[in-house]
């Protein structure tokens, strides 16, 4: 699933990613990458369910964000202790 790849992507770039990096990562079942807008929904979904969360600059504090395009900068996600054994269960599975 989408998911699936985003967390794995996560996993494997443990400084984060943004929506606009992830997209280069997260591809559909035509096997093309999916839009950074799409990413974004996906990693909205994961953090509703508490896999991924905001990079912050220290606990509580601002979002961490990085340059996408010119001019544009993105939120940085990274994987929560109950992503990282998400992440866990899957490569245990074989979905890696």
């Amino acid at each position: 699933s989408q998911k699936a790849q985003v967390l794995l992507a996560l996993r494997r770039n443990p400084g984060g990613m943004t929506g606009y990096e992830l997209a280069d990562w997260v591809f559909n079942k035509a096997g093309r990458p999916i839009s950074p807008n799409q990413t974004c929904t996906r990693l909205l979904e994961l953090r509703e369910v508490a896999l991924v969360d905001y990079k912050r600059k220290f606990p509580g504090g601002p979002i961490v964000e990085r340059a996408t395009t010119p001019g544009n900068t993105g939120q940085v996600h990274v994987l929560t202790e109950r992503g990282h054994r998400a992440v866990a269960t899957l490569v245990d599975r074989g979905n890696a």
